[in-house]
């Protein structure tokens, strides 16, 4: 288990999180951050807002990734017992957050995430996220994605 202090975040947008530096640099180089971070007063600016809009913005952000940390803490318990009944050996599957309108949680084998998520969405980052889930895989640690305004996954 990645406990909080580990969790590896960039630098300059203060927005991506990464479970290992490998995958930060694999998000970096070939996941396309390197071309969408900006800082959260980059952003702002960019839309004529200002250093208080910014910060506004990085405590919703800093609130969804809570409120994703709070929902798979309450459903783990369904999350295994789901795997267990499904026969799936659960890290070979994610579990899937979606704060669009209800919140809903889901886990699911890799190969179904990836029809359902990434191949009817056309998700640019597959190979990054596919990068994370081996590389939680081999430490033990089940991947979790969670999706906001139809826009990121995580």
């Amino acid at each position: 288990q990645i406990r909080k202090e580990q969790i590896l975040q960039c630098g300059k947008c203060k927005r991506a999180e990464y479970c290992s530096r490998d995958c930060q640099k694999d998000d970096w180089f070939a996941g396309g951050h390197k071309q969408n971070c900006k800082s959260a007063e980059e952003m702002v600016k960019n839309v004529g807002g200002s250093e208080r809009d910014a910060k506004k913005m990085q405590s919703q952000e800093r609130n969804v990734s809570m409120v994703c940390g709070k929902l798979f803490r309450e459903n783990l318990i369904g999350i295994v017992l789901d795997a267990i009944l499904n026969e799936w050996e659960i890290l070979d599957c994610v579990v899937f957050i979606s704060l669009l309108g209800s919140p809903t949680i889901e886990l699911m084998p890799v190969p179904d995430f990836k029809a359902k998520h990434i191949d009817s969405q056309g998700y640019e980052h597959y190979e990054l996220i596919m990068n994370c889930i081996e590389t939680n895989k081999a430490k033990g640690i089940l991947c979790g994605v969670c999706v906001t305004m139809g826009t990121k996954c995580e």
